[in-house]
């Protein structure tokens, strides 16, 4: 059971993990250096967008079985059958999470990325739902919208898969419906220890934070009937 936890968690850290190991789009920073300086420290984007102030995030809320997000305008409400992780186990999470990767590349991004987990419930029949932020940065945090941070992690996110233990991997770029908006996603199917798994992962940015909601099933039937019960909040 721990196992299949640890990798069920894995889902939306491994997107996290491929995008911030990789560099910005091409055009999207631009610097310049005098010719007539020699410095051993790289100059500052000069053509950047100003940088964004800290965007501290309207906090999210569960009520027994429900959850709402005012940041992403997203909620959801869960029938008896789902377990819903309290403050205290979601603390423990992203300490779990770094011990499936057997590249020490990724244990030590596990360990140092900014990211914490929101939200993360899972039923009887091994759905679940898992809400994690990436704190961008600053600089990044203007930079980069959905699409740019879905292209930066997609070209890695394979071998991440690979080496957290999955097999048959099979991964997509879409736009789906969720809560009621297009969104920038990314399908993949895959096996764990032999078992089929689906997963919908949706892109929505916040501020200078991207939010990788992941929620994975047996089919992709299971995925959409999860998916069918998040809504717009007003």
């Amino acid at each position: 059971m721990k196992k299949t936890l640890i990798l069920l968690l894995a889902l939306a850290l491994i997107v996290s993990l491929a995008a911030c190991g990789q560099q910005a789009p091409k055009g999207t920073l631009t610097t310049q250096t005098p010719a007539a300086e020699s410095t051993d420290t790289p100059a500052e984007p000069t053509d950047a967008p100003a940088e964004v102030e800290d965007d501290p995030m309207t906090a999210s809320v569960t009520i027994g079985n429900r959850y709402e997000n005012p940041s992403l305008g997203i909620g959801v409400e869960l029938d008896a059958d789902w377990h819903i992780f309290n403050e205290d186990e979601l603390a423990q999470l992203s300490g779990l999470t770094a011990e499936m990767f057997s590249d020490e590349k990724y244990q030590e991004m596990a360990k140092s990325v900014k990211n914490f987990y929101d939200f993360y419930a899972m039923n009887s029949s091994s759905s679940n739902i898992n809400i994690l932020f990436e704190n961008l940065g600053l600089l990044y945090g203007t930079l980069l919208d959905e699409e740019q941070y879905r292209d930066l992690a997609y070209p890695s996110m394979e071998a991440a898969y690979a080496d957290a233990g999955f097999t048959d991997i099979i991964i997509e770029k879409n736009t789906v419906v969720f809560a009621g908006a297009e969104r920038t996603g990314i399908f993949t199917q895959c096996k764990s220890q032999g078992i089929e798994v689906c997963m919908q992962q949706v892109l929505i940015k916040t501020g200078k934070h991207m939010a990788i909601i992941t929620i994975a099933g047996s089919t992709p039937e299971a995925l959409q009937s999860t998916s069918d019960l998040f809504f717009a909040l007003d």
